[in-house]
């Protein structure tokens, strides 16, 4: 029960600032580990698209950075809750036109531009551990929460301009990511876990009446993350 209460306590104290479930961890990742839960530090990369997006879209890369808490439900499954605090899904469009954010304002000005949309993402992770294998795979239900929308145009002879265009994407996101993981032993207290994700989402991210997009605009992403849990005994 106090292990649950933790967990409530810190995704929602993690939403007004990243830096306090980091800070968290460190300090008392050792203290709370036991045999069945434990505390992890999770960053990685994703490589994002979303579908049916004007202008010749193509994938970029956002960074994610967030906290597991992770529960040994028996020797073959783990349950693990958590929260990405940064997560940014980004893709670039060639000479596109430029938006605006003011109540779906489109000028008369062409650009390429570097979409990004960071969010809170709370995915609940189901890990099957391979029989006497350092192999893990799984799937992990999400629903993802938008933070702030940009829009990076890049006019060429140097001239950049950065905006913030927050009613340009839907505020809410769900969808399925599913992973394979590898545990690499570093020494006796030491664990990373390597790991290999591709996400689906099932609801719309840019909305239709922008005019970027001319159907569905789901998104999905390849993303690589490296897992840093704070164990009690490697040996137990």
């Amino acid at each position: 029960m106090k292990h649950l209460l933790l967990i409530l306590f810190m995704m929602c104290f993690g939403i007004k600032a990243n830096s306090q479930a980091a800070i968290f961890a460190l300090l008392f990742g050792d203290k709370v580990a036991t045999e069945n839960f434990n505390v992890s530090l999770e960053a990685g990369f994703a490589s994002t698209t979303i579908a049916n997006l004007e202008y010749d879209p193509s994938r970029a890369l956002g960074m994610q950075f967030g906290i597991g808490f992770n529960i040994k439900l028996n020797d073959r499954f783990t349950l693990s809750p958590g929260a990405y605090f940064l997560s940014t899904r980004a893709v670039n469009l060639k000479d596109a036109p430029v938006y605006q954010g003011q109540s779906i304002q489109i000028v008369d000005e062409f650009s390429d531009v570097l979409l990004q949309f960071q969010y809170i993402d709370v995915p609940v992770k189901f890990y099957y551990s391979f029989p006497n294998s350092e192999w893990s795979a799984g799937l992990a239900p999400q629903v993802s929460f938008l933070t702030k929308s940009t829009a990076k145009y890049d006019f060429g002879n140097s001239e950049e301009l950065t905006a913030e265009v927050e009613d340009f994407a839907e505020k809410l996101e769900y969808g399925l990511q599913v992973f394979l993981t590898r545990n690499f032993k570093l020494n006796e207290r030491k664990l990373m876990i390597l790991g290999l994700r591709y996400y689906q989402g099932f609801s719309e991210v840019v909305k239709k009446e922008t005019g970027f997009t001319d159907g569905s605009s789901t998104s999905n992403y390849f993303g690589i993350c490296l897992s840093f849990p704070f164990i009690a005994d490697l040996d137990q």
